[in-house]
């Protein structure tokens, strides 16, 4: 990464994780798309100016940050939360606060959307501690906790536990309410068709990887949801942090599908994408191109992901869905 990139991240640490009533901040993960992207200096500028407009100054309200539990959902405390992040990442490897706190904070996974754990996992990438701590504390004022926790009799495969959850809510007449993605995922977590969802899937040691799969057939199930795109997103943070920390604990990603149970149902239960890939996709330097030329977020940060987890997994549904988010094909 250069310098400019770097030093924009950092000048951006003076916003807030959040603004307009829950909306994420995604600057930092975006700036690091488009330089990994291979964005020239002036565009990476042009969109750190352009972008940043829309974001609000954090504010310290001069906590001192003992216990992380007790600020759970309080965006008025981030800064102070940013410091005490910030001084326990000088005590110790960063993989190892992290490893510490994933454990504390597992349960909200669902909180913003999944952002603050998709921006947890560019902060690793981007190798830079005060990221680090930006990312955690955003991920402490944005915790969710989920309903959906009760026995099951079921031990299904991944993916059986998603077309389990189509059967029980296509016979209803039902949408997710709330503003925000993340507020319908709560909601759709108390209907007692999902009362006993997140015990009724198996997990292994392959489990991210069939996530994955999934995940990218669903998004291209859709017609480019923005849940959908998130839980794309959201997927290759999980890998990227269980590579950080050697791996992270199965109730991690339990609650992680648990949320994406919610997410399927936000997203109208499709019928996941089987169709065959054609061999003459857009070269992933087209791709590239396209994506830098954009002046979305999401857009920036959904093509960097494909490219990072075509080169990992090998998959052509991740240049597919590239292809068609930047308008190629």
């Amino acid at each position: 990464m250069n310098h400019l990139t770097l030093d924009l991240i950092k000048e951006g640490h003076k916003y807030s994780s959040q603004y307009k009533n829950g909306l994420s901040n995604h600057l930092p993960m975006a700036l690091m798309s488009l330089d990994c992207l291979g964005a020239e200096p002036d565009t990476i500028k042009s969109f750190y100016s352009t972008y940043s407009k829309i974001l609000e100054l954090s504010v310290d309200n001069g906590v001192v940050i003992e216990d992380v539990d007790k600020y759970f959902g309080l965006s008025d405390s981030y800064t102070s939360l940013v410091s005490f992040f910030e001084s326990e990442l000088s005590k110790k490897e960063y993989s190892l606060v992290i490893n510490d706190y994933l454990g504390v904070l597992e349960a909200g996974i669902s909180g913003a959307a999944f952002h603050p754990f998709i921006r947890l996992a560019f902060a690793i990438q981007i190798d830079d501690r005060t990221e680090i701590a930006h990312a955690l504390a955003s991920w402490v004022v944005a915790y969710q906790e989920l309903d959906g926790k009760e026995q099951s009799t079921q031990d299904l495969s991944l993916l059986d536990s998603l077309l389990a959850l189509k059967t029980k809510f296509s016979g209803r007449d039902y949408k997710p309410e709330g503003y925000g993605v993340f507020r319908r995922m709560k909601s759709v977590s108390e209907q007692s068709e999902f009362s006993s969802f997140y015990n009724s899937f198996e997990l292994n040691d392959n489990s991210i990887e069939q996530m994955a799969e999934i995940l990218i057939k669903l998004y291209l199930s859709t017609n480019d949801s923005f849940t959908a795109l998130h839980a794309v997103t959201s997927c290759h943070a999980l890998r990227v942090i269980s590579n950080c920390v050697g791996s992270v604990p199965e109730s991690l990603l339990r609650y992680y599908w648990e949320a994406i149970g919610t997410a399927y149902i936000d997203i109208g239960l499709p019928k996941l994408d089987e169709s065959s890939v054609k061999d003459n996709l857009p070269s992933w330097d087209e791709i590239k191109k396209a994506a830098c030329l954009s002046t979305n977020d999401h857009v920036i940060k959904l093509v960097y992901t494909c490219y990072e987890e075509f080169h990992h997994y090998k998959n052509p549904l991740y240049q597919l869905a590239a292809s068609k988010k930047v308008k190629l094909i």
